[in-house]
């Protein structure tokens, strides 16, 4: 967590000010512990004992507070092996790797825990690897504080239409609507953008029966442009 400050009171405003214009427009995106009151609540009832450990990013777009996170520590994270360690303000939080830093097991893993059941394997990871169009500082991954790669996607650059698509995308069954993928896509647009591209786009399930990817997309800020409907031929009689 670069440039870590401590959380203030002054900031607690600035996120209830944030959470007052998010609520005017699109309250079903505001959540549950970021709302104005449960800022106060939290802050109130906490600071006196945890305000000086708790570190936070603020981020700014033309002087207005447009997103904000802080984490209280110290913080005791169970790792997958089954130890105990006790995160810090330096150590505290997913943190994004690419797939050029991450060994080929931990991003195979990523998929079949996010993917589950698939058929993806060793083997086929290399394949995707080999492709013209893979590059692995695209590839993007999420890892929590106890080694499990939480989240993962590769983005595909199409160089010639300044393009990136998003493919695939997903999330470890035991981390998912704690807004990493929305994080992990914000901020593989940010990367896309420094590759060259002007425009992103993704494939997902859009039908009402899954809300929930059509849902991550759409809070990201992604609108549909294209649908494919499936096409069933009936028999006929005679």
């Amino acid at each position: 967590m670069p440039n870590v400050e401590r959380v203030t009171a002054a900031d607690v405003q600035r996120m209830q000010g944030l959470a007052r214009r998010v609520t005017a427009t699109r309250p079903d995106l505001v959540n549950s512990d970021a709302t104005f009151g449960e800022l106060a609540w939290n802050w109130g009832k906490g600071h006196a004992a945890d305000g000086v450990n708790r570190p936070r990013r603020l981020w700014f777009s033309g002087g207005d507070l447009v997103a904000w996170s802080w984490a209280r520590l110290p913080h005791r994270v169970r790792r997958s092996d089954g130890s105990v360690k006790d995160a810090t303000a330096d150590e505290a939080g997913p943190k994004a790797a690419t797939a050029d830093e991450a060994s080929p097991k931990a991003a195979v893993q990523a998929h079949l825990d996010a993917w589950a059941p698939s058929t993806y394997t060793a083997e086929g990871y290399q394949g995707v690897r080999q492709t013209e169009a893979y590059r692995g500082d695209l590839h993007l991954l999420v890892e929590a504080p106890d080694g499990t790669m939480a989240s993962s996607t590769i983005m595909w650059l199409d160089e010639a239409n300044k393009t990136v698509e998003f493919e695939p995308v997903g999330t470890h069954p035991e981390y998912r609507r704690l807004g990493l993928g929305r994080a992990m896509l914000l901020h593989g647009c940010t990367w896309a953008r420094a590759a060259g591209a002007r425009r992103v786009k993704a494939a997902c399930l859009g039908a009402p029966g899954h809300p929930q990817a059509r849902g991550l997309y759409y809070g990201v800020g992604f609108r549909e442009f294209t649908r494919d409907v499936p096409l069933v031929k009936t028999r006929t009689e005679g």
